[in-house]
């Protein structure tokens, strides 16, 4: 018997502290900006190198590759494969991969189902979703890695993939099972027997012990948890009530979610950013940056529809975003409009933080703590005092004065504060924090040991 869901999130005594980021449209210039799909696109990711994959749900004409094993042609999907700068990757588009030997055509299956999402798994390879079969590719080749096949036939989602190397698929339909693999694609775990509703997309935390499941024809995204790896995963809560959300993702430097609003087909009326913002609503077309354990909402950016927008069925579904490796470049995709290009670049210098203030703290003086813990590996928390109003920074540095990361950077009101440092994609070593108010400057050492 599935456990009753919850629709109010247990609110913590944390309030965000931040203005949002500035994002900025800003277009390649290249090929890139005027990618079509026929009905656009479905996946996007972006790897190590900061290249940015965008599968198509199918191409904007027939194509098709021969399949040795039945010596027919089929009908195959494209993954578009573009540098930093837009310009295609020498191994982009890729129509077909080699696993073992033995050609796999990106195949649309019998269904026409398309390519319906990509993950970036631990090591920075691509996990694609097509119509109903997993292949996980070579980042820096575009070779073929590994592929599995869902049962039953079935649609998927769009994978996630955690830090321990577990990859986690769904149905896009009811009544199928939300699936764990290993880093090969193998030894499928069933976590949940029957999902519900309808959806096209899930996330997982770092750890592995929280899946996010959005299924935009039900009441939101269910929370899927586990305490620890040894124990079983539960459906625990349900999060986003009446957000019709189709795309989301973790952040990789401020690890907030960022969820998609629905769209003109699936419209999120009246639905509150959280329910401790009952004042504010989601708006079609928009993604919000949402802090993963307050749930509110702290960063926004926005999807340019076509001119003139139809405002109906047939307009464009943010249904996948993706982040460059620094956090301050954001990739849209749209799916549904075949006339509109899939891709949009947004950019920011200001990106948002996972700060939290602590509520009815007494302040009198600036003070900046010991982290916690220290050393560590991969997060830490910054705690921080500010005794008046006014723009604070609190940045990381290396040994040799190179700044690592910036935590704040914006106007904050006097309060204590806690701040989150994920020290992922940093080397092992000695790091300075500083943080610097009102022409107060505080500084400490922690030691990151991977």
């Amino acid at each position: 018997m599935m456990k009753r869901l919850l629709f109010v999130v247990t609110l913590v005594l944390v309030l965000s502290a931040t203005a949002f980021s500035q994002w900025t449209l800003t277009p390649f210039g290249t090929k890139a900006d005027s990618l079509m799909g026929n009905s656009g696109a479905h996946g996007v990711a972006v790897d190590p190198d900061g290249k940015i994959w965008v599968e198509l749900y199918k191409p904007a004409s027939t194509d098709t590759v021969l399949y040795p094993e039945t010596n027919k042609y089929v009908k195959v999907t494209h993954i578009y494969v573009f540098n930093p700068d837009g310009t295609q990757a020498s191994f982009s588009p890729i129509k077909s991969v080699t696993i073992e030997g033995k050609v796999k055509p990106l195949d649309l299956g019998t269904a026409g189902r398309g390519g319906t999402g990509l993950a970036r798994d631990k090591d920075g390879n691509m996990i694609a979703s097509v119509d109903f079969s997993l292949y996980k590719i070579n980042y820096k080749t575009g070779e073929g890695m590994a592929k599995y096949q869902y049962p039953d036939g079935n649609g998927i989602t769009r994978a996630a993939c955690d830090t321990l190397g577990n990859v986690f698929i769904a149905p896009t339909v009811n009544d199928h099972p939300l699936i764990k693999l290993d880093a090969d694609l193998a030894n499928p775990d069933v976590i949940m027997e029957k999902v519900p509703s309808v959806g096209r997309n899930l996330e997982v935390s770092p750890d592995g012990n929280t899946i996010y499941l959005v299924r935009h024809t039900g009441p939101g995204c269910f929370l899927v948890t586990r305490p620890s790896e040894y124990y079983s995963y539960e459906l625990t809560d349900t999060v986003f009530a009446g957000w019709k959300v189709e795309g989301i993702v973790v952040n990789p430097v401020n690890r907030l979610l960022y969820v998609s609003a629905g769209s003109y087909q699936d419209k999120p009326i009246g639905a509150p950013y959280s329910p401790s913002q009952q004042d504010k609503f989601v708006t079609i077309g928009t993604y919000y940056g949402v802090n993963p354990r307050t749930f509110e909402v702290v960063d926004s950016l926005a999807w340019k529809y076509a001119e003139p927008n139809t405002m109906d069925a047939n307009s464009e579904r943010n249904r996948g975003i993706a982040f460059s490796n620094d956090g301050k470049t954001a990739y849209l995709i749209q799916f549904n409009a075949s006339s509109v290009p899939v891709l949009q670049r947004y950019v920011t210098n200001d990106l948002v933080s996972s700060v939290n203030k602590e509520k009815n703290a007494v302040v009198e003086n600036y003070s900046l703590s010991q982290n916690y813990p220290n050393p560590f590996n991969p997060t830490t928390q910054i705690k921080f005092s500010v005794a008046k109003d006014g723009f604070v920074s609190l940045k990381v540095y290396d040994i040799l004065g190179k700044e690592a990361a910036t935590l704040v950077n914006s106007q904050m009101t006097k309060g204590t504060y806690s701040a989150t440092l994920d020290g992922k994609n940093l080397t092992s070593g000695i790091y300075i924090y500083q943080l610097n108010a009102n022409g107060v400057v505080l500084s400490k050492k922690m030691t990151l040991m991977k």
